[in-house]
């Protein structure tokens, strides 16, 4: 069973907001679709670390999870137009700027003013009450995405409508993900109009970064092995799995192999031996692994972790063992286990202190587990498990999860800028000292990665057209 978000509105004004009720999921391809204008970006009112911030200045303990689904539609709207926001940041900067206000019926501040509810170059221009196919239309192939009021009754809810193929429509749900208007309503209701600046976007194959040849909407895994390096990522348009091998001589195969299953979300894997390991949060979220080899046989099939997670886990390999870092189902903390790949059987989990925004990482160093994340506050930690250290925080800032691994005897870290979508690398050495920062060109929509192979070091990234890019780092 899937939560849906629903609306209650007031008719004395434009004031609106969301809560969760539980019903069935159905997930649909979107693949024939063409989406003109601007791209916009899928966010979760449910996971991403702002799930639990509360909406607005909420008197009833409601969040952005549980009544957040205008909040997480207007953070779409604002990044499909150039803006760098995800739900959280929409939240705050709709409370310093008037966009939450109480009704005559409840002085909770955590209804939205839809007048208020645009900004930073975007632009409110109204609804349509009853909007007819024929308007619709004309925004989306005109390039311009909306806000749609829809129910399933009694309920109601919101989501983005971004595309169409003929009269049917794609759409970005705060809830399922992206689907087709018609796999979950019947109706738009009230559809709310808005115009922005279309982001230029910087070639990102100009400045050194090489096509991986594929798109996604998620940060991407991947994995090096004596046949090359291996990635993994979510479809751009559908929940499906895809997987390719970048080889010295011949590069990226020319073709993806779709795995098994689906997923709401990134992906991560590692190598065990002649094994390639896969690992994703499964619509139910629920952590599956799964591996087969080298010479793609020997299919393990996805095994369930009994472990549930609000976000993507983050998979590292040490010796026979499968670690998996994740963020817990109902809080912000982290957990750690393992799969051993010689008996097939799971470890215990044990908990590690403090809190994260979102998705942890770990590696292996100098023959020691590490773990990374970014913390409540945005500030990048790691910490030595093996040795239990506290956490230590390196002095920068992240929008995103950071990426670490060992080169060279130093342990390698890159991350999205704190205010910016800008990527930059730096190292420690064995004695836990800083190198400077290095700034990469372009600029990254998610959390960039890293990886090693044969002396070289290299890095990825999801970039503003939603390609996936790798470029050779080695200092």
């Amino acid at each position: 069973m899937r939560s849906h978000g629903m609306v209650q509105t007031t008719r004395s004004g434009s004031l609106w907001y969301c809560f969760l009720l539980t019903i069935a999921f159905l997930s649909v391809s979107l693949s024939p679709f063409a989406y003109a204008g601007v791209q916009v970006p899928y966010f979760s009112q449910r996971s991403g670390g702002w799930e639990s911030d509360i909406l607005g200045f909420s008197t009833h303990g409601s969040t952005i999870r549980s009544h957040g689904c205008v909040v997480t539609c207007d953070a779409m709207i604002h990044g499909a137009y150039g803006v760098n926001t995800n739900p959280g940041e929409m939240n705050n900067w709709l409370k310093a700027n008037g966009g939450f206000a109480g009704t005559a019926r409840d002085s909770s501040r955590e209804y939205i003013v839809w007048e208020r509810s645009a900004g930073r170059g975007v632009t409110y221009l109204g609804s349509w009450d009853r909007p007819s196919g024929a308007q619709l239309n004309a925004e989306l192939d005109a390039g311009y995405p909306v806000v749609a009021e829809v129910r399933q009754p009694p309920s109601q809810h919101f989501v983005v409508l971004t595309a169409r193929s003929g009269n049917t429509y794609a759409i970005n749900d705060p809830i399922y993900g992206k689907i087709t208007l018609a796999a979950k309503y019947s109706t738009v209701y009230r559809a709310f109009r808005y115009r922005g600046p279309v982001p230029s976007v910087d070639p990102p194959v100009a400045q050194g970064w090489q096509p991986v040849g594929r798109q996604t909407r998620y940060p991407w895994g991947h994995a090096s092995s004596q046949e090359g390096i291996w990635a993994v990522a979510r479809d751009l348009g559908s929940p499906y799995m895809y997987w390719n091998l970048w080889t010295p001589a011949g590069g990226w195969g020319p073709n993806w192999h779709r795995l098994p299953g689906e997923t709401d979300d990134a992906m991560d894997m590692t190598r065990v031996g002649n094994r390639i390991v896969f690992i994703h949060r499964g619509q139910d979220n629920q952590i599956y692994l799964a591996s087969h080899t080298t010479a793609n046989t020997d299919w393990s099939g996805w095994i369930p972790s009994g472990r549930s997670s609000t976000a993507t886990p983050s998979v590292t390999v040490w010796g026979n063992r499968v670690y998996i870092i994740h963020k817990g189902l109902t809080n912000e903390t982290m957990y750690v286990g393992y799969y051993d790949m010689s008996n097939g059987n799971w470890s215990n989990w044990f908990e590690l202190e403090g809190q994260v925004r979102d998705r942890p990482g770990i590696a292996v160093y100098r023959n020691e587990l590490w773990a990374i994340h970014r913390g409540t506050d945005s500030y990048i930690y790691l910490k030595n498990i093996s040795r239990n250290t506290p956490w230590m925080r390196n002095g920068r800032t992240t929008q995103s999860t950071p990426s670490m691994g060992e080169f060279n005897g130093r342990l390698y870290v890159i991350h999205r800028g704190g205010g910016n979508d800008k990527m930059y690398v730096g190292s420690m050495d064995p004695n836990g000292a800083w190198s400077s920062w290095r700034e990469l060109p372009g600029a990254t929509a998610f959390q960039p990665g890293i990886v090693s192979r044969d002396n070289r070091l290299y890095v990825s990234h999801v970039g503003t057209d939603w390609g996936m890019y790798m470029m050779d780092v080695t200092p």
